[in-house]
């Protein structure tokens, strides 16, 4: 993912994107800083994506999104880990440039 240039190998420049781009905005948006957000910190962390927007500002819809992709289907799916917001931001960038946003 940091690769951007496929050299098999990242310089400082794409390095810095991609913390900038997904390891700053993830802790910038865990106010607690328990390594987990909560649906609150997740919308915040989001909040540059325009593609997710809607989805974020319906509260089921929200709930859906983090059940789905946190794969645990209980109390804790409020909550995602680093691993799974990758993935979901990975996802919503791709979005945004596939679509011109």
């Amino acid at each position: 993912m940091a690769d951007f240039k496929k050299e098999g190998n990242i310089d400082i420049n794409q390095w810095r994107l991609f913390r900038n781009m997904f390891v700053a905005k993830f802790n910038t948006a865990d106010a607690d800083k328990n390594l987990f957000l909560s649906p609150a910190e997740f919308v915040t962390s989001m909040a540059d994506i325009p593609v997710l927007t809607k989805t974020l500002a319906d509260p089921i819809q929200q709930a859906q999104l983090l059940n789905d992709v946190s794969g645990r289907p209980d109390k804790e799916a409020a909550t995602i880990n680093f691993f799974e917001w990758m993935f979901i931001r990975q996802c919503a960038v791709a979005w945004s440039v596939g679509s011109g946003m």
